[in-house]
């Protein structure tokens, strides 16, 4: 052997190479063991993507039992609930009207439907005590003292100390309960609203069907005269002044909401509201139809437990005839009647459109 020729082992076999062939086999040997080394690194990486892999679906599939099960706990919670409220209905519809013992207070505007509204409620409630009065502030008891010192013996001032003397008993009992409001043993209020004119003008006839006005009141001029003196601080009677002056005494002084700076549902007519002597239902007259909803909001009973009574409508009565005629043809002037439906009592009960409505009703 030479002295350029190397010894090397291949394949277990032993070979003699020459120099050149050496250099050639060095560098094959050096990319093997890169290849080798590469091939090594990609294993490992392959092995720890796997791992990876293997831990992240390990999670998926946690997340998605965890969502079948919270799925499935939703869908039965919710069935539970709607199996209990199926039963509390269920429930309140066999409960005896007698064990419905709430305290009711219809405290509102005359001529707005209040009195259908009491009947309805008797009729659902017959074990409870049921008011109906339109005054239960201090303020607008000392107005109602005033309006019964106007009046001789008559039927009109008995009518008044009717009023009087039961909102006498019935405001120290509600001060007395109002630290004792419980759902199912509470007080509820009831409050009515009304197209402001057309209240007017059936309260202007109400009155003289009772004798509270002369009877040349009915005449066109003297009922425009009325109306007018009733918007611009000269009402017939004190205790039931405009309907904005009302609220304020009624809703706002005595329960403590003000109706007139909320945003009312004036598509249904009808809101549910918390105040601090118990709840109170607000309802337009013109919303009547509804009211077996509405009072099913308010007392959380089912709606098939009151059955809407109408009752002491204006024009079925003596004078209805002379009514009707009256407020088919009656007119005011264009700046009166604007000044009435911009009135926060119109703008909060009643809609843009509405009042355009009422407005093109009543103008001159």
């Amino acid at each position: 052997m030479s002295s350029h020729e190397w010894i090397v082992l291949w394949g277990g076999q032993t070979l003699i190479m020459t120099g050149g062939l050496i250099v050639i086999y060095h560098l094959l040997r050096s990319k093997l063991e890169k290849q080798k080394s590469r091939i090594d690194s990609l294993k490992n990486k392959q092995d720890q993507m796997k791992v990876l892999v293997d831990h992240r679906t390990g999670k998926l599939l946690t997340t998605v039992q965890q969502m079948r099960t919270s799925h499935w706990q939703s869908t039965s919670e919710l069935s539970e609930l709607k199996q209990l409220g199926e039963r509390t209905h269920s429930l309140l519809s066999q409960i005896g009207n007698d064990e419905r013992r709430v305290r009711i207070i219809i405290n509102t505007l005359p001529k707005v439907g209040s009195s259908s509204i009491y009947k309805t409620l008797r009729a659902a409630f017959p074990e409870s005590t049921v008011d109906h009065t339109h005054s239960v502030s201090l303020e607008g008891q000392m107005a109602l003292a005033s309006d019964i010192d106007t009046y001789p013996q008559s039927g009109v001032r008995d009518s008044l100390l009717g009023h009087f003397h039961r909102t006498m008993i019935v405001r120290p009992e509600l001060d007395q309960r109002q630290t004792s409001i419980t759902p199912s043993d509470g007080v509820y209020f009831v409050c009515g609203t009304r197209e402001p004119l057309s209240w007017a003008l059936s309260q202007v006839f109400q009155l003289l069907a009772m004798g509270g006005l002369p009877a040349e009141s009915g005449q066109p001029a003297n009922a425009q005269r009325i109306v007018m003196d009733w918007f611009s601080g000269r009402p017939v009677w004190r205790w039931t002044p405009s309907p904005t002056e009302w609220m304020l005494r009624e809703i706002r002084g005595y329960l403590g909401v003000n109706p007139l700076e909320m945003k009312f549902d004036q598509a249904r007519g009808y809101q549910v509201l918390e105040t601090k002597r118990g709840r109170l239902l607000l309802m337009r007259q013109e919303n009547l139809d509804h009211l077996p909803e509405a009072l099913a909001e308010l007392f959380s009973a089912p709606t098939s437990l009151f059955q809407a009574e109408h009752t002491h409508i204006t024009a079925d009565k003596e004078v209805g005839v002379l009514y009707k005629e009256v407020a088919a043809t009656l007119k005011f002037p264009a700046s009166f009647v604007e000044r009435v439906y911009s009135d926060p009592f119109a703008t909060t009960f009643y809609s843009p459109e509405e009042r355009q409505k009422f407005a093109a009703r009543w103008t001159e």
